[in-house]
């Protein structure tokens, strides 16, 4: 049956609560009685207490008048025994309160509230003679006093004992009850241990031992023994779960033959696209050397081109300047405005060449060195042109570089104080070169806005240079690292480092062997 299991299960937890339930209500019903019967004994127990008080007032209650009639009229007498009556009368409303069990005892109870009237209206009889002593009628009424006394004494003593018994019969009732409620947390225990037992065991059989053969074979075909079956003749839910396992097993087995011819094939096509991945990676250094030689052969070509301007276009203008001026002097004053504006226009032409000619290619670059062509870039790039302070540090040590990380780092520093300028809103620069070990450092630290790293453009600059990702990489090729350290608000520092040309040493002052 395809539920079999379900329903076995569904008869032993009905037993279980059946048996449950029926244990709840006996053991229940044991509790309120035993609960009941306490209540009956702690009321027992507070009517004793006040029984027992009552036969203390009694007797405490005739010393007053018998102190008053032996002393003979003591003033401090009359007081004790109002204070003793009151509290004779607290201890009477007390047990007014309670109920007694049987007749007899409330008959005795009313006999001594009649014997403590008669001896309070005594009482307060003697306490009106003035010499109580000598007083033959306060003697007889000592003595009628004396006799309702001793009779109370008795009948309290009997009500004491009365409820002394009920006392002993309710704790007779308590033991009783409590080995019945011990009968039946034992009955309850031991049915249960034996049920327990018996779910063990049927559960081990049918449940247990197929699960650990279902989960053996499992281990056996994930170790790879493919040949792994259980084998049950349950037919329950489990047994179908057998089935099922058994032919999974057996599609495993067909679809791992099948996985072998395409592993040999995918192994195949694996080793084929290494070999194409090799290709690329060859390709993508020659391409990272195509362009580092692109790079140096654009600086030459820039530099080739601003030489000619500044040796040939910038000389001719100036020898044009020199003979217009010359001609000017000799004009007529009609022709002297036309002489100025023809020299003005030459002055701003020599001034635009030679600005081309720097950003074309720095001659400071090529003729003193890196230092001074990055501190001359400060002072004509940020500070004249921008009115941004500048500070440069350099520690004066040879720093011998390949023409092409020469320019690198002259470009990248130049590319990162045009972002400055156009992005940081920066009032301070500051740029410091040294040497470190067998590397070349170049910090640049400014005051500005800050930016966030994640959020950086990975390509390009927004001016279109060479971008910070540029920088970073071509750096990497050469074998040096860039190092960004910004927060938004905290400024930005940017930390080049290139390995120093080996084998080459200078003198201090011409640190690029330019």
């Amino acid at each position: 049956m395809r539920f079999r299991l379900g329903i076995r299960l569904g008869i032993i937890f009905g037993i279980f609560f059946a048996e449950l339930f029926l244990f709840s209500v006996i053991f229940f019903r044991v509790m309120d009685e035993y609960e009941n019967y306490s209540t009956e004994l702690q009321e027992e127990v507070e009517e004793l207490e006040l029984v027992r008080n009552f036969q203390v007032a009694i007797v405490s209650i005739l010393m007053p008048a018998n102190d008053f009639l032996i002393l003979g009229g003591d003033e401090d007498e009359p007081g004790n025994f109002r204070q003793l009556a009151l509290e004779t009368e607290e201890t009477i409303k007390n047990l007014d309160k309670l109920k007694f069990d049987y007749p007899e005892e409330e008959e005795l109870f009313g006999h001594l509230k009649n014997h403590y009237a008669k001896i309070k209206a005594l009482s307060l009889r003697i306490f009106t003679f003035p010499d109580a002593r000598n007083n033959k009628v306060a003697g007889a009424l000592m003595e009628e006093m004396d006799g309702v006394g001793k009779e109370a004494v008795i009948e309290a003593e009997q009500l004491h004992q009365a409820v002394r018994s009920e006392i002993d019969i309710y704790e007779i009732k308590l033991k009783e009850v409590r080995e019945s409620l011990n009968k039946v947390l034992l009955g309850g225990v031991l049915f249960n241990i034996v049920f327990v037992l018996g779910c063990l065991i049927y559960f081990r059989r049918s449940v247990y031992l197929p699960i650990a053969s279902l989960h053996k074979a499992a281990l056996q075909l994930g170790q790879g023994n493919l040949d792994a079956r259980v084998q049950t003749k349950d037919k329950s839910e489990i047994g179908e779960l057998a089935k099922s396992f058994n032919e999974m097993a057996e599609k495993v087995l067909e679809r791992t033959k099948a996985l072998a011819k395409t592993n040999v094939e995918l192994e195949d096509e694996i080793a084929e696209r290494k070999r194409i991945e090799e290709k690329l990676i060859n390709y993508q250094s020659e391409l990272r050397s195509l362009a580092s030689e692109l790079s140096l052969a654009e600086e030459r070509q820039r530099r080739r081109i601003a030489t000619d301007l500044h040796d040939q276009i910038s000389q001719l203008l100036a020898l044009s300047m020199i003979k217009i001026q010359t001609l000017r002097e000799s004009a007529d004053d009609v022709d002297l405005k036309d002489f100025d504006e023809i020299c003005e226009m030459l002055g701003r032409t020599i001034q635009d060449v030679r600005t081309l000619t720097f950003d074309l290619s720095s001659p400071t670059l090529y003729k003193f060195g890196l230092e001074t062509a990055v501190e001359e870039l400060l002072d004509d790039q940020l500070r004249e042109a921008h009115g941004i302070d500048c500070e440069f540090t350099d520690d004066k040590l040879p720093k011998p570089l390949d023409d092409d990380i020469r320019v690198l780092l002259y470009q990248s520093v130049r590319e990162l104080l045009i972002n400055i300028i156009k992005h940081a809103h920066a009032k301070k620069v500051v740029v410091n070169i040294q040497k470190i070990d067998k590397n070349m450092q170049i910090t640049i630290t400014d005051d500005g806005i800050g930016f966030d790293l994640s959020k950086v453009k990975p390509l390009t600059s927004r001016g279109g240079g060479f971008g910070l990702f540029n920088i970073k990489e071509r750096l990497d090729y050469v074998g040096g690292d860039m190092e960004i350290d910004s927060k938004p608000g905290n400024g930005s520092r940017f930390i080049l480092t290139t390995p120093l040309k080996e084998g080459t040493h200078l003198s201090e002052g011409n640190s690029d062997g330019s």
